[in-house]
């Protein structure tokens, strides 16, 4: 995939923070009663995607350019955005939701533009130090506008997030991200 493609395909993710901060001024049930249908309708259309050679390739006339290889018969990255999202508002209080939901929009979205427009120096597979770094930064950043959030506790989701998005590869990270960091943000919450 080229950087253009790249960055295409993150612009969408970044606009997913629209789920978390839609969730600070609704509740978890009004939240939950759009977001469920709306993974449900993506599940489908991913399975129909895989299942239909006619749909497959009307889809990819629209998307194409931004399906990673690896997504060409499973789910795409934005049902599993979708699922990340109803699991970590099913799974975690408001705020713990909101800035694990942040780090998955914001600090994946810099995890992969960074690494891939400056990063030189590889640590695993094909991600780089900057990119994580990237990760690390802008994601504290999103959870400061969060109230209630101190620095330190914005920071250590920030890292536990940045780990998970360097290691997990066959798991999508996009489900373990929000979840990595919301339950590390309890845990140093809770200290």
């Amino acid at each position: 995939m080229t950087f253009v493609q790249e960055l295409r395909r993150k612009t969408i993710h970044l606009a997913s923070s629209v789920i978390p901060i839609t969730y600070w001024f609704l509740s978890k049930d009004l939240i939950l009663a759009f977001l469920i249908p709306g993974m449900l309708l993506a599940i489908a259309i991913d399975y129909f995607r895989y299942h239909s050679d006619w749909f497959e390739r009307f889809i990819n006339k629209y998307f194409g350019s931004i399906i990673r290889e690896s997504e060409r018969k499973r789910l795409t990255g934005a049902s599993f955005v979708l699922i990340a999202d109803v699991v970590a508002i099913i799974l975690f209080p408001k705020m713990i939701a909101i800035v694990g939901l942040l780090m998955l929009s914001v600090g994946d979205t810099a995890a992969a533009l960074v690494g891939r427009g400056i990063g030189k120096h590889k640590i695993y597979q094909n991600k780089t130090w900057e990119g994580t770094l990237g990760f690390i930064i802008f994601g504290t950043i999103a959870a400061n506008f969060v109230p209630g959030i101190p620095v330190y506790a914005a920071f250590a989701a920030a890292v536990a997030g940045a780990l998970v998005e360097l290691s997990f590869n066959a798991l999508d990270d996009n489900i373990i991200i929000p979840v990595a960091s919301g339950l590390v943000l309890m845990l140093v919450l809770s200290i």
